[in-house]
């Protein structure tokens, strides 16, 4: 296109396919998580406490898969 800037033409692309085509990218960024489990007395039964301490188990298994803080 004109006017795009010619280190950004995929050039690989273009011989292979005779089209131009712009090379873009995505900045990945590393998500940092914080999660927070109440432990005071309001989380009441061991039945609360223990779907709790799941749901933050199941969070940081997940962000830890991501590779992620």
């Amino acid at each position: 296109h004109l006017g795009d800037d010619v280190r950004q033409v995929d050039w690989n692309v273009f011989a292979r396919t005779d089209k131009y085509f712009i090379k873009r990218f995505l900045d990945e960024q590393e998500m940092r998580v914080h999660i927070l489990l109440d432990t005071t007395k309001s989380m009441g039964t061991d039945a609360k406490w223990i779907f709790a301490r799941q749901i933050v188990a199941s969070l940081g298994f997940m962000v830890l898969g991501r590779d992620d803080r």
